[in-house]
């Protein structure tokens, strides 16, 4: 049989097959696999599985996969963490306030879908909290390099009806910071999930961590979602200060006119980045994300 991977709990995974769900374990020789690599099998993962008593099963195959999220894993340095595969959308989701809009995450999370070739959404959630005329540099900023955006609040359900249109007949990725709401969000969009959800500590104003796991989910409009746990920070996997100018779109069509080829856009004579940002054809925002996340690798 022919089934997705949608939850994985440490060696046991559910797989879903035209609906009907399936708890599996991994055959030996994959097992085997899995204990040299533990992304072998992940979210989103297309797997063929036996059925081997009612609702349990083995999986004997794992498809290979057209893409992946990933992330450098906490406390290794030289290890990739496979988040989720074969996506179609990577939806960025941050909130205007509790906690406040970060800009570098979310320029992290580009990077890394511009890497992962993942089609990007940006969701801007808790609009009841703030006049939307505070978010709107970055709206703009966003909107200009070419990136879609949607504001959205899941308490008034202002945004979700776009939000929806973004996401029908596509397989989403939500990824965000604690407490932004992208749980709060998929419970509205698909009432009776009953996904946890919890609030933005008032001592800290930082989100508590309440999904724990990468789940899928089916969605009754036409859509799939992946729900993911909140971070405060993201590493970025398999890009290095060579190669992340890449990964800012903007940048892209300046990158061949630098003196250097060779040139990382920092200090460099005749750089032609550096030049884009004078004449302010580059903001000056991602300029300065930029270099901070080059600093940081």
């Amino acid at each position: 049989m022919e089934g997705t991977i949608i939850q994985k709990h440490r060696r046991k995974y559910t797989v879903d097959s035209n609906g009907n769900y399936y708890s599996c374990i991994l055959r030996g020789r994959l097992f085997r696999d899995f204990k040299r690599n533990k992304n072998l099998a992940v979210v989103g993962d297309e797997v063929l599985f036996e059925v081997i008593n009612n609702n349990e099963g083995v999986i004997t195959e794992i498809k290979e996969r057209k893409n992946k999220l990933s992330r450098l894993s906490a406390g290794r340095p030289d290890l990739e963490q496979v988040i989720a595969a074969n996506i179609d959308q990577l939806v960025i989701v941050s909130s205007s306030k509790e906690p406040d809009f970060k800009p570098g995450l979310v320029d992290r999370f580009i990077a890394a879908g511009e890497k992962g070739e993942l089609e990007i959404l940006i969701c801007i959630n808790k609009m009841d909290l703030i006049d939307s005329g505070e978010i709107e540099k970055y709206v703009n900023l966003y909107r200009k390099i070419g990136y879609r955006i949607v504001l959205t609040s899941a308490v008034s359900g202002t945004g979700l009806e776009s939000l929806k249109k973004e996401m029908m007949g596509k397989k989403s990725i939500f990824v965000g910071q604690s407490g932004v709401g992208k749980s709060t969000i998929i419970n509205t969009l698909q009432p009776g999930l009953n996904i946890d959800v919890n609030e933005v500590s008032s001592k800290t104003g930082k989100g508590v961590h309440t999904t724990t796991s990468v789940s899928l989910y089916r969605l009754d409009f036409g859509a799939y979602v992946m729900d993911t746990p909140g971070i405060r920070e993201f590493s970025l996997w398999d890009i290095d200060k060579k190669s992340l100018h890449y990964y800012f779109k903007e940048f892209r069509k300046y990158i061949n006119g630098c003196k250097y080829s060779d040139c990382v856009h920092i200090n460099e004579p005749d750089c032609q980045i550096i030049e884009a940002l004078k004449k302010g054809e580059i903001p000056l925002e991602r300029y300065k994300s930029y270099r901070n996340i080059y600093s940081s690798l």
